[in-house]
This record gives C-alpha cells, sequence and structure tokens, in this order.
C-alpha cells in the first residue's frame, strides 16, 4: 500500500520534531553549561537554533555534524554511564 505526500510528510515533520533539543538539553548532552550554550550562541560557533517563541531548539542531527567539524571527525563522545 503507498503513503500518500501528506502521510510521508506528516512523518518526516514527526521525525524532524523527535530531532529538535532544548537548551537544556543542550546542556546535558554536550557537558557544558547553559552559560557555555550562550557564549557559543553569541560568539556564532554552535549551528544556529530554531527560535520558538522565547524558546530556542536545536535539531541534534545538526549539532552532531556540527561536533563532527568540531573535534576534528571524532564526532560525540558517548560516555559509559
Amino acid at each position: 500500500m503507498e503513503k500518500t505526500v501528506l502521510e510521508n510528510d506528516s512523518h518526516e515533520m514527526a521525525n524532524e520534531m523527535n530531532d529538535l533539543v532544548t537548551k537544556a538539553e543542550m546542556c546535558l548532552r554536550l557537558h557544558r553549561s547553559s552559560r557555555t550554550i550562550e557564549r557559543w550562541l553569541r560568539d556564532e560557533i554552535l549551528p544556529p537554533p530554531i527560535r520558538v517563541r522565547r524558546s530556542l531548539y536545536w535539531h541534534w542531527s545538526q549539532v552532531v555534524e556540527w561536533l563532527d567539524r568540531y573535534l576534528g571527525g571524532s564526532g560525540p563522545q558517548q560516555s559509559g554511564r
């Protein structure tokens, strides 16, 4: 059974929404403080976030790509905790 264009679009949109992380999640995943994230934003080190009202969100897949470039190809470090 073929999916309609609308079904495919809504599935892709749901995947993109699941990919979004907040600043608090960025702090946890990157093991950095909120002030560090804010400084990286100010200095344009991080990929640009998506602003929804007063909240900031990042596509985690874009952050992983940024980490790969920023860390010289070693990618994000996964802790064994």
